[in-house]
C-alpha cells in the first residue's frame, strides 16, 4: 500500500516534502505532541487493543489537537439494517469469491464490522483514552460513522 501511495504522490507532487512510513498504532514512532490532527480510516476495527491505540493517538496530538476516526459500522435496526446484513453476510462474500477466489477475506470484513463496538461504547472507549468533546455522525445510512475527539 505504501508503494502504491508513493507512486500516486510522485505523480501529483506539488514539491512539498512528504514521507511515508510503516508504523505500529500501538507504539507510534513519533515524539509526543507532534501533530495537530491524526486520522484513521477503516482501520481502528482491525486493532485488537483499541484503548492502547487511542492512547497513542492522544499522546501524539498537540494540546487542542483533533482525532478523526472513520469506520464501517452497522446501520440502525430496521428494514435497511436487514437488507444490509443480507448483502454483507451473503452477497458480498459471494462477489468477493467470484472476483478473487478468496472467501476468507470477504468473510472477515462483515465479521469485523459486526463486532465493532456500538457508537456510544466506542465514544466511551475514546473518553477512556483521554479524548474530550467527542462527536460522532453516521454517514451513508449508518454504514459508516465518523468520530471526532479533541485533546484538552
Amino acid at each position: 500500500m505504501l508503494q502504491i501511495a508513493g507512486r500516486k504522490i510522485c505523480k501529483k507532487s506539488s514539491g512539498s516534502p512528504l514521507s511515508l512510513i510503516a508504523g505500529n498504532a500501538l507504539k507510534m514512532p513519533f515524539k509526543p505532541s507532534s501533530f495537530d490532527a491524526i486520522t484513521i480510516a477503516f482501520g481502528i476495527r482491525n486493532i485488537a487493543d483499541k484503548v492502547t491505540a487511542l492512547k497513542e493517538f492522544h499522546a501524539g496530538l498537540k494540546k487542542g489537537g483533533t482525532l478523526a476516526v472513520l469506520e464501517l459500522t452497522t446501520p440502525p435496526k430496521g428494514l435497511f439494517y436487514s437488507l444490509y446484513l443480507f448483502y454483507f453476510k451473503k452477497i458480498l462474500p459471494l462477489i468477493g469469491w467470484l472476483i478473487s477466489g478468496d472467501t476468507k477475506a470477504y468473510q472477515y470484513l462483515p465479521e469485523s464490522v459486526l463486532h465493532f463496538p456500538e457508537s456510544k461504547i466506542f465514544v466511551a472507549i475514546m473518553q477512556s483514552a483521554g479524548f474530550t468533546d467527542i462527536r460522532w455522525r453516521r454517514l451513508t445510512f449508518g454504514i459508516v460513522t465518523l468520530y471526532i475527539g479533541k485533546k484538552a
